[in-house]
């Protein structure tokens, strides 16, 4: 649910709120050891992180996103998101 609202303000143009969103996503799917939740929440608030130009957190979300996706073993979703995001 976090995600959705996030990227419906995100669409919306609410930054702000778009922000609290993907980080207490990000952070509450860490706490509850969703490791998929965890990775879907770090590639869309990198998404959202490159298109603010906030370059630095961008980069280091997808490079989490990557990390977890390998974790979890979803190698092809780990590759793609390898050779598709901008970093």
């Amino acid at each position: 649910l976090l995600l959705l609202e996030a990227e419906c303000a995100f669409i919306s143009g609410r930054i702000k709120k778009a922000t609290e969103k993907y980080e207490l996503a990000v952070t509450l799917s860490k706490k509850n050891d969703f490791i998929q939740d965890q990775a879907l929440s770090y590639e869309l608030a990198g998404k959202f992180y490159t298109e603010q130009r906030n370059e630095k957190k961008a980069s280091l979300y997808y490079g989490k996103a990557h990390d977890l996706y390998l974790e979890w073993e979803a190698t092809g979703k780990a590759d793609h998101l390898r050779e598709n995001s901008p970093f």
